[in-house]
């Protein structure tokens, strides 16, 4: 097995002079070992004690799996690095975008992530399934970090996954994430996002057509789903019910107005990128909003928009991951829009559910007993195979598509 990056990561880390006793370094306690609390540590020393464990541990050289053996024995712990490995290191009560004077920071990072996959092999899981790590755009972000699926830079890296204090790229540290997983035995699926980037993605200059653009002005501030009346929204649900996707009612003229017809060219205006229609109209992108239910209320996603299926998401109709691996699909329907608020399951419980049909025109069945967030799916069985699920809190992610949420798995 292949470990030079991460080697060089380990090296890193022992060039780095030890922290003063001044600058506090604490991580949770569960990170080495089972027991609640925090405990403090000097950053350099500790993650080079982790690292150096992996690399010298008893890894028994086992005759790699084939790719239907590695499915069914697949127990999948889903990451969103950003978010699982960000502590308030520095104890004053806040986690800061900044790195600390110590040159690591405390929102999640690659190198955190190495430091915590001991702690996620001991609880079973083979295969890490991480969310979005691509570079996020910059324009009217979701808080301070944006939206993991506002994507800028689809072969870019989020530069926060990074450790100033190494001096080493976020793809220099994802490498040797993926050696040290292997290391252990574990497989790593990345999630490539085919819907959704940023509002600013680097792709509007070259690809302008990919994109939905609206008429520039103060109505385009207030941008967000469409509105109908109780009438046509239970046409909608009723069509959605029966699968029939085709022919739904469309938005009203005037929100249709708000539309500029392609094609559409960018330009440099002082330093800012803007779109001109043929007609000479200024327009910007659309922002993205839940298209699921079709009433739901939450408000537009100010830095995520979507990409037109025609172009960006041909993979995905294919019944495709884009990656050349497949999709294992459990799909629930739902007459009236989303579940009640406060309800944690994100599946239905004991109850058989169709999905679509396979390669093979051989329809998939699955079993879900219970999802919650931050607990293990008893069983996911299909006629595929049986393989059990851990997911972290807050990482499962809902879609509408087809007129159901639907949680993917993409194994490759």
């Amino acid at each position: 097995l292949q470990t030079t990056h991460l080697e060089s990561i380990l090296q890193a880390l022992k060039s780095l002079p030890s922290s003063s006793a001044e600058q506090t370094y604490r991580v949770p306690t569960l990170w080495s070992r089972p027991e609640t609390g925090v405990e403090e540590v000097e950053p350099a020393s500790y993650f080079s004690a982790v690292i150096e464990k992996i690399l010298n541990g008893n890894v028994s050289q086992t005759a790699p799996a084939t790719r239907e053996e590695w499915k069914k024995s697949a127990v999948v712990y889903n990451l969103f690095v950003r978010l699982t490995t960000a502590f308030d290191h520095n104890g004053d009560g806040s986690l800061s975008t900044e790195p600390l004077p110590s040159g690591f920071r405390e929102s999640g990072t690659l190198l955190k992530a190495i430091a915590l996959l001991p702690y996620i092999k001991d609880l079973g899981a083979n295969t890490l399934y991480l969310l979005p790590v691509t570079e996020i755009g910059q324009e009217s972000r979701k808080g301070s970090l944006g939206s993991p699926y506002a994507i800028k830079n689809p072969r870019k890296l989020d530069p926060l996954l990074n450790e100033p204090a190494l001096g080493l790229s976020p793809e220099f540290l994802l490498k040797g994430f993926i050696e040290a997983a292997h290391l252990l035995q574990m497989h790593v699926v990345l999630e490539f996002v085919f819907r959704t980037t940023s509002i600013d993605s680097s792709w509007r200059e070259s690809h302008p057509e990919w994109f939905y653009w609206l008429k520039k002005g103060d109505e385009s501030r207030h941008f967000g789903r469409p509105d109908f009346d109780r009438e046509t929204l239970n046409r909608i649900y009723e069509q959605v019910d029966r699968h029939e996707l085709h022919n739904l009612p469309a938005p009203s003229p005037g929100y249709r107005d708000q539309f500029v017809a392609q094609p559409v060219t960018v330009v440099d205006k002082q330093g800012e990128l803007t779109g001109i229609a043929a007609d000479g109209t200024p327009c910007q992108i659309a922002s993205a909003f839940s298209d699921w239910p079709p009433d739901d209320q939450q408000p537009a996603w100010s830095d995520v928009t979507y990409l037109k299926g025609d172009t960006a998401l041909q993979g995905e109709k294919r019944g495709e991951c884009g990656l050349g691996g497949e999709q294992i699909r459990h799909e629930r329907r739902s007459s009236r829009g989303s579940e009640p608020s406060g309800q944690k399951k994100l599946a239905c419980c004991g109850k058989e559910s169709q999905g679509r049909k396979n390669r093979d025109g051989e329809a998939e069945t699955f079993v879900v007993d219970k999802i919650v967030r931050g607990e293990t799916i008893k069983s996911l069985q299909s006629n595929r195979g049986e393989a059990p699920f851990i997911f972290e809190t807050k990482a499962i992610r809902r879609s509408a598509s087809d007129g159901g949420h639907r949680i993917v798995f993409m194994f490759n």
